[in-house]
C-alpha cells in the first residue's frame, strides 16, 4: 500500500520556518521568469503560486517591529501609488475613510523568488540587478527628499 506524504514533511527540517512565516520562495519551487524588456524599470513574474494571507502573516510575525501597523501602512502605500504613480517621496497620510477605498483581493499578497531592476550606472551604461529573497536580500534606496539634512539612504 503506498502511502503519500505532504509536502511540507519532504521538504528538509532547515528549509522550515519555526517561528512566523517566511517571505523566501524555496529554490525548488517553480517560478518561471521570462527575460525582462530593458524599457521596464522592474519586473516579476505574473504568477499567483505563492499567495500569502496578509493577517496570518501579520499573526503569525506578532512582536516583529517590521509589521507593526503593517496594514494600515500597505493600504497608505497603495493608495500613494494609485494616487501618485510617479511619487518617490516619505509616507503617505492618508485618513482611514480615504484607505478603506484600497480593497486587497482575497486579502492576499503574493511571493516571487526573483525581481529584476533595470537601471543607469553612474557612467550612463545600461544594467541590471536581479533581486532574490533567498539570499542577500538586502537592499538600498535613497529616502524620501524632505529632509536635506537626513542621511541619503
Amino acid at each position: 500500500m503506498a502511502t503519500t506524504q505532504t509536502p511540507s514533511a519532504t521538504k528538509p527540517l532547515r528549509h522550515r520556518r519555526r517561528k512566523g512565516l517566511t517571505a523566501t520562495v524555496m529554490f525548488y519551487e517553480n517560478e518561471p521568469l521570462p527575460p525582462t524588456p530593458p524599457e521596464s524599470h522592474h519586473h516579476i513574474s505574473p504568477s499567483c503560486n505563492f499567495p500569502v494571507h496578509i493577517q496570518t502573516f501579520i499573526l503569525a510575525n506578532d512582536g516583529d517591529p517590521a509589521v507593526q501597523d503593517f496594514y494600515t501602512k500597505l493600504q497608505d502605500h497603495l493608495l500613494g501609488r494609485v494616487l501618485h504613480p510617479n511619487w518617490s517621496g516619505g509616507p503617505n497620510k492618508f485618513s482611514e475613510t480615504e484607505c478603506a477605498n484600497i480593497l486587497i483581493l482575497n486579502d492576499r499578497f503574493y511571493r516571487h523568488k526573483v525581481m529584476r531592476v533595470n537601471y543607469t550606472s553612474y557612467d550612463v551604461w545600461r544594467g541590471q540587478d536581479s533581486i532574490n529573497s533567498r539570499n542577500h536580500a538586502d537592499i538600498m534606496t535613497l529616502a524620501p527628499e524632505d529632509d536635506p539634512s537626513s542621511h541619503p539612504f
